[in-house]
This record gives structure tokens, C-alpha cells and sequence, in this order.
């Protein structure tokens, strides 16, 4: 099940009080084991049971938990075949299904299994079978935001699609489009599924600060069958992360992410494209929004540089406004890895950026520090922009305690994260309005409560609801907020 909360553009005022454990309930769920886990999921229905969907990659399980989170049972998820990959597990409403895909000699299978919303199994249906499929392929999946689609891809030298109807699950079409030029697997960087089913892929080219003929290229299905191709010139920047999105209200395409002149960690300001789907044109540029000096000034004070750069910020997430504007988020990253025997003999780096293609295995240290959220009119003009701030720091744990959760209502922004890395830890959140003022609560404490709160797989299911997963120990629990 996914809820979704366009961000409106009343200006009512709704100030929500600080919580403070003063949320109007907060309910924690046993702890449950996860030790041997390789993936897991929390899944929210229709009817009001909470499904943990656990996966140790050879045995599969649900974990139902009622409303109250109480415990209810525990159920095996059994595969015929023994090297089943795990496409995606779809969250609908009612029922949960499970695509997957297993080989077998010169043929691919790809499947699905639906359960009910108590994790009592349905069914299987086989969804298509593929003969001599490219053994390069990685298979993945993705869902369109109302959930009645289901695209499956691969990228090679070739983009093959796929696309079924979830509630039925037929294949509506699929295709394959040979590359060459127009983009690759390093190159890839999102794949949508409109509601209607149609599909939008973005590649980037040429990605360097010194190369005029740095580029994206988007690709869009015409009639569900063949592909038109879109240019977008990026000469002479260097992009430090992209987020494409599509507005299925509007008929909108947005693309944006953080520009450079020079190189990877320093950025100058955002790029911005936004169009009618109808209005994309076979060769294009973006709006460019350099940072002002008073942008640099509320991140570092009196201590900024000459230049107007904001180092080691990374866009996050990107949002539709329900003008047809758009609202970015950033947020500053940085790992250093500790000197150790390998760092000291020369090995190993002792500084990597969070986006950096380079990760290094040694012990590392996690930051991950203040934001900035921008909004944007419909033309590419910036609305406003603010800076917020946070301090986080951890480590040897991949920074999943850390970063921030977006939780929409029909009026407000709220951005949750803990305040520190600890066991005894405080959540705050920035609460804000249609036009950026905004102000900071604190929304509960895990004083003597064994809680590590993961915000980044927070899931929003109701206006005033969100549920979020706590690990600690190896051990997860269900922490349920009403406001």
C-alpha cells in the first residue's frame, strides 16, 4: 500500500505542537529476530495488520502483527524453485504480492505470488517466460504511483521492458531498444512507470566539468510500443546526483540535482528542467539556480570561502507540488575512514564523499549534517529556499540510523530525524508551510525504551500516522506514531 500526499498550497495555518513523547499515542511492537536477515520489509494494509516481510536468502517469511502491533503469527513463504531472485514485493491495499524470476537452461521465468492481507497465500501465476534471454541482464522492477502498473527492465547493450497490469497481472507490452550511443549501464540513473503505463528512462552522458558535451538523455515510450529520445545539454558542469520524477496529476516531467564547475564535492547551485510531458523537445538545457551569497552565508556564517560553494550536499528527494512546481531536498554527507594499519600503509583513502563511486571497507566514520529544501514555480523559478540544520554522526553502521524522514499533510512538510546517534536519542522534526517559514520540535524521546529508529525506512500511512522500524541488537521492533 502506498499513500500519497501531494504537497498542497493552502495557506492555512496549522502549527502542530511539539510532542515530545507527546505524540497522541506511541506504540511499540515485540522485538523480532534478524540476525541472519539479508533483506526485510514492513508492509501496512488495508485492514489494519502490519506484515514484516523477512527475507535470509533461502527462506522467506511473514511476520503479521495486528493494528495495536501485537503479535499475531508467523508464516513461511515457500518457493518451488531454489534460486528464486526477488523482484519486488508489492504492497496493494488488500493483498501483497511477490514477483520473481528463476532461470532454467535457455529460459527466464518470471512469476508472482499473492498473499491476503493476513499473509494467507493466493496463488501463483506465471507472468511471461523468456527465451534465450541475455545472461547479462539484471532484472529489475518498479511500481507506478497509484500501483496499477509493474514495469520489469534490464540494461545491457540493449533496455528491455516489460509491463503488467498488477491487478490482473497481464503484460500489457514489452520491447527492446538496441543503446549504442545513447546511453549505458554506468550511465543509467532512474527508471519511471506512469500510471497509464507508460515508461520514462534517464541516462547521462559524458559527466565532467571540462567536457562541452556533457548530456542526459531521456527516453519515453510512444503509444507502448517504440521510444522517442530527448537531449538534455548539460555543456561544461558536472552533475553531483540526479532525481527524475513524473507528475501523473499534471502530466509533468522533472528532473533536478546540484551543479559544480569544478569538481565532485563542491557544488555551485541546482539544476532544474520542468515541462509538460507534451512540450519535451528533442534538444534541450536546464533552468540553472546559482547559490547566493546569502545562501552560503546562513549555511557557514562568517566562515565562508570567497567562492559562493556549499561543499558535500547531495539531493535526496524531490517532490511534485500540486501547482506543477517542485520541491528539492539535499542534505550534506560525508565519510572519513579511520586510520588504521591499511589507511596508514598507504592503502586505503582517508576521506571519501558520500557520493563518491569509491567506497572504501575499512571502519568509517558517518556524517550526515544540514539540509537545504528549495521550491520551485512551475517555470523553473525558485519560490524560496531555506537552510536546516542538524547534526549526525556515527559509525561502522552505513549511516542507516541517520539522515531524515519526510512526512506530508495536506498543508505542511515534516522532516523527522533522530537528533543523535544513541541509544538514548530525541527526534526532532522541521515543520513547514506552503511558502518556507518553518520551525523545529521535538516529537518523542527513546529514553529506556531499547530503541534505534531507522527514519529512512520510515512509511507514512495515514495523515497523521507513520510507522517507523527500530534495530538494535539484532532485533527489530515496529514503533507507531499518531500525531
Amino acid at each position: 500500500m502506498k499513500v500519497n500526499f501531494a504537497i498542497s498550497f493552502l495557506v492555512l495555518l496549522m502549527i502542530i505542537p511539539a510532542l515530545s513523547l507527546n505524540a497522541q499515542e506511541v506504540k511499540i511492537s515485540r522485538e523480532i529476530g534478524i540476525r541472519n536477515e539479508f533483506v526485510y520489509e514492513v508492509l501496512p494494509n488495508d485492514n489494519g495488520n502490519i506484515l514484516v516481510y523477512r527475507d535470509r536468502g533461502q527462506q522467506f517469511y511473514f511476520d503479521i502483527f495486528n493494528q495495536n502491533l501485537d503479535f499475531v503469527r508467523t508464516a513461511d513463504i515457500e518457493f518451488d524453485e531454489r534460486r528464486s531472485n526477488i523482484l519486488r514485493v508489492c504492497n496493494l491495499k488488500d493483498k501483497v504480492q511477490i514477483y520473481y524470476q528463476f532461470s532454467s537452461r535457455d529460459t527466464a521465468f518470471f512469476l508472482r505470488k499473492t498473499f491476503d492481507g493476513n499473509a494467507e497465500y493466493l496463488g501463483q501465476d506465471t507472468l511471461m517466460a523468456l527465451i534465450n534471454p541475455d545472461v547479462r541482464a539484471r532484472y529489475r522492477s518498479v511500481l507506478s504511483e497509484d500501483e496499477s502498473k509493474l514495469a520489469i527492465f534490464a540494461v545491457t547493450d540493449n533496455l528491455y521492458t516489460a509491463v503488467f497490469e498488477t491487478e490482473s497481472g497481464e503484460l500489457i507490452y514489452d520491447n527492446k531498444l538496441r543503446l549504442e550511443r545513447l546511453g549505458d549501464r554506468e550511465g543509467f540513473r532512474n527508471f519511471t512507470v506512469a500510471n497509464d503505463g507508460n515508461v520514462f528512462v534517464l541516462f547521462e552522458v559524458d559527466n565532467s566539468a571540462s567536457d562541452d558535451n556533457h548530456h542526459f538523455i531521456l527516453l519515453k515510450t510512444i503509444d507502448q510500443s517504440a521510444f522517442s529520445l530527448h537531449k538534455i545539454r548539460m555543456p561544461d558542469k558536472f552533475s553531483t546526483g540526479v532525481k527524475f520524477s513524473y507528475d501523473n496529476r499534471n502530466d509533468r516531467v522533472g528532473i533536478a540535482g546540484l551543479y559544480c564547475d569544478r569538481y565532485e564535492g563542491e557544488t555551485h547551485g541546482t539544476y532544474i528542467l520542468n515541462l509538460p510531458k507534451s512540450e519535451l523537445g528533442t534538444d534541450m538545457e536546464f533552468t540553472y539556480n546559482p547559490y547566493d551569497s546569502e545562501l552560503i552565508r546562513e549555511m557557514y556564517g562568517k566562515k565562508r570561502g570567497k567562492d559562493n560553494v556549499i561543499r558535500d550536499q547531495y539531493i535526496r528527494k524531490l517532490y511534485w507540488r500540486e501547482d506543477g512546481g517542485l520541491i528539492l531536498i539535499t542534505e550534506m554527507q560525508k565519510e572519513y575512514v579511520r586510520r588504521t594499519a591499511l589507511t596508514q600503509g598507504g592503502m586505503l583513502p582517508n576521506y571519501t564523499s558520500a557520493g563518491s563511486s569509491y567506497r572504501s571497507r575499512g571502519l568509517i566514520d558517518y556524517y550526515h549534517e544540514d539540509m537545504m529544501i528549495f521550491a520551485y514555480h512551475p517555470d523553473g523559478r525558485m519560490h524560496w529556499r531555506n537552510v536546516l540544520f542538524k547534526k549526525q554522526f556515527s559509525q561502522d553502521d552505513d549511516g542507516v540510523f541517520s539522515s531524515f524522514f519526510v512526512y506530508h499533510t495536506p498543508s505542511r512538510i515534516h522532516i523527522l530525524y533522530n537528533d543523535e546517534i544513541k541509544n538514548n536519542n530525541t527526534v526532532s522534526e522541521y515543520v513547514i508551510d506552503p511558502i518556507g517559514r518553518f520551525e523545529r520540535n521535538t516529537v518523542l524521546n527513546t529514553d529506556y525504551q531499547s530503541l534505534k529508529l531507522r527514519f529512512q525506512d520510515a512509511i507514512q500511512i495515514k495523515n497523521n500516522t507513520f510507522i517507523v522500524p527500530s534495530e538494535k541488537n539484532y532485533k527489530l521492533s515496529l514503533v507507531k506514531v499518531v500525531y
